[in-house]
């Protein structure tokens, strides 16, 4: 390999270390209690792991999330409606999606987005008003805000 291609690997490596160690560091300082207080979130942003990427929810009110005390959830996605049941106990959280009204909510709605990773979601975290759900065995986190 020639030498631009050595600096080409090297800054994407100091990247990805970089990146790794804000996401080690902010999740130094969450609580994870028994159980998820009982509350609507709003979607806020998302992180990827790989390749590493974060990005921010133009319109969080169109994406919510209510988690009740007897196990269920609902859950607007966009123009779509959504329900199921969810288990969580310290730290851990798993959600199973049900029926979902379908409509076409147009071409930059992120229902697919939403609905995809809130199934594979395996953990949570809060950090005073904020929510943070891990999905996909650590391929990313769903960050929500207090409604």
């Amino acid at each position: 390999m020639d030498r631009r291609m050595w600096i080409i690997i090297g800054v994407v490596l100091l990247v990805g270390i970089f990146v790794a160690g804000l996401v080690y560091a902010s999740r130094g300082s969450r609580q994870v209690p028994a159980t998820i207080p009982a509350s609507t979130w709003q979607w806020t942003s998302m992180t990827e792991s790989a390749p590493p990427a974060q990005s921010v929810v133009p319109d969080p009110a169109s994406y919510t999330i209510t988690f009740n005390s007897d196990g269920t959830f609902s859950s607007k996605v966009d123009c779509n409606q959504v329900g199921g049941t969810y288990t969580a106990s310290d730290g851990q959280l798993s959600i199973a999606p049900g029926p979902s009204t379908m409509a076409e909510c147009g071409p930059e709605s992120l229902y697919n987005i939403f609905l995809a990773n809130l199934a594979t979601v395996d953990g949570y975290s809060l950090q005073g008003n904020n929510l943070t759900l891990t999905f996909g065995a650590g391929a990313g986190e769903l960050i929500f805000e207090k409604q």
